[in-house]
């Protein structure tokens, strides 16, 4: 019975840490907007969506091997190139 209790105290806990991270998520993305645009696109939304991913339950950034980086990074930025290179084919469509 006692092991029973504990386990939910633990699942307490982590529910209130999520909370709490999440609520400190957005509280500082309303502080990068009141910062700037570019300061708000370039460091508060990334931070926020560590953040918000964190107390989903993904695992922290520190705790992702190297290898696994550089395929998301790749993968960002092959996706970035293609809607790039997307709207460069459209635009000149439309011209």
């Amino acid at each position: 019975m006692a092991a029973s209790i504990h386990a939910y105290m633990e699942k307490g806990k982590k529910a209130i840490l999520r909370a709490a991270l999440t609520a400190a998520s957005v509280g500082l993305l309303v502080e990068f907007w009141h910062l700037g645009i570019v300061i708000f696109l370039l460091v508060g939304v990334p931070i926020s969506l560590v953040a918000l991913g964190v107390a989903g339950g993904a695992r922290p950034p520190w705790k992702i091997p190297a290898k696994d980086i550089f395929l998301y990074l790749a993968i960002s930025i092959a996706l970035v190139l293609g809607i790039v290179a997307y709207a460069e084919y459209t635009s000149r469509i439309t011209k």
